[in-house]
């Protein structure tokens, strides 16, 4: 009989696929979970994401959380984050009921903790005082500066830079190899598009791109599509 704790991962095509390849990376060190599949709301039942099979609908999670396998959020979508949250939020399952996979090789400095369902990938580096909230997603090489707080749902990219005593609000996205001076405060759900060097406030829901970044949009002008909270776009 298998002593591996059982997932489920929310999500599917990119972000699911990240979660399940640090999953694989934490079982060759030391063999601690047992990946059931995704639940998937674009792809049927029965097929496969990479190697893992769908087994159901997102809509299923709280019935796998009562019979005791755990679960992790990665139906990402910076566009439609709020949207997509906010489902997610209603289904209102106990924290405890997540998942938190941290790479063998992330290094972790005196911080001030990891919350629930939250990954962090190969090279993440959180320097002392940082904290991490719950259904973080940190990507490979991304730096969070000391005393640092990045908000529950929020997703850094990899190579992203967050300089110190920076706040990162609920759902903001920090794209790839973006850079955030000391004491920045990124709004919530708002985006910082890939390469951008943030020296000042941003606001919530504001997209910003650029060196120095600078005012692009708002998440606001894209339109959900109700019926897709996850599936081939849940990625980056």
């Amino acid at each position: 009989m298998s002593t591996k704790k059982p997932v489920v991962v929310l999500g599917g095509w990119g972000s699911g696929q990240i979660v399940t390849s640090v999953i694989e990376d934490i079982n060759r060190v030391e063999p601690t979970w047992e990946v059931l599949g995704y639940l998937n709301d674009i792809e049927k039942a029965g097929s496969k994401i990479g190697a893992y099979p769908v087994i159901g609908l997102t809509a299923e999670a709280p019935d796998y959380a009562r019979k005791g396998v755990y679960l992790h959020y990665a139906m990402r979508n910076a566009k439609f984050a709020r949207s997509r949250i906010k489902r997610f939020k209603e289904m209102s399952l106990p924290p405890e009921a997540f998942a938190t996979f941290i790479h063998p090789n992330v290094q972790l400095s005196g911080n001030r903790g990891i919350g629930h369902g939250s990954l962090l990938c190969a090279q993440v580096n959180l320097s002392f005082g940082a904290k991490v909230g719950d259904h973080n997603h940190l990507y490979g090489n991304s730096f969070i500066g000391h005393d640092s707080e990045i908000q529950p749902y929020a997703w850094v990219a990899n190579n992203s830079a967050v300089g110190a005593r920076c706040l990162v609000k609920e759902g903001a996205h920090l794209g790839t190899n973006c850079s955030l001076r000391e004491d920045v405060t990124i709004g919530a759900y708002a985006i910082v598009g890939i390469g951008a060097v943030v020296l000042n406030d941003v606001e919530d829901g504001a997209i910003v791109v650029g060196n120095p970044a600078r005012v692009k949009g708002n998440v606001s002008q894209y339109k959900d599509d109700p019926s897709v909270v996850a599936g081939k776009n849940d990625g980056t």
